[in-house]
């Protein structure tokens, strides 16, 4: 982890939540005290931690148990098959119920479909995200379109 995230960031945490999306196999792998720290301090700036990929690669549950994360985002592959797979429902309820009780929330991402969603709403996903709800979008178009009057990336 770059020993500066944490100050770069510190001008970002006014504007609202910020998120730190792990995906990189090495935030995963890193175990010595300066990435802890720096886990630590962002955690107390206020710096929400995500794992993604949840369920694939190297974002395991060693991975959660370690960071400690505020959420978990299950990997699209994992959630493709859930309307025709009764074993992917098993495993994705597994993996809600194990989040449910380590307190920490869960999206299912590569959300696609509304039975999709009827099925991880069951299931007691707390978050879903995909091209269900909106293809992903351009930083200037989300400034645009979404932000309020006035506010700007530098906000």
């Amino acid at each position: 982890m770059d020993p500066e995230l944490a100050s770069d960031l510190k001008k970002f945490t006014g504007a609202g939540q910020v998120c730190l999306e792990l995906s990189d196999p090495a935030c995963f792998d890193d175990e010595t005290e300066a990435t802890r720290n720096a886990y630590e301090t962002l955690a107390e700036m206020g710096v929400a931690i995500e794992v993604d990929g949840f369920g694939t690669g190297p974002a395991s549950f060693l991975a959660i148990r370690r960071l400690e994360p505020e959420r978990m985002k299950i990997d699209e592959r994992l959630v493709t098959p859930i309307g025709d797979c009764e074993t992917s429902r098993h495993l994705l309820r597994s993996v809600m119920e194990t989040g449910q009780a380590l307190g920490i929330g869960v999206t299912a991402c590569g959300v696609e479909t509304r039975e999709q969603v009827r099925i991880l709403c069951e299931l007691g996903c707390d978050r879903v995200q995909g091209p269900f709800y909106s293809r992903p979008l351009l930083m200037n178009d989300v400034i645009a379109n979404y932000l309020p009057s006035g506010m700007s990336r530098s906000a």
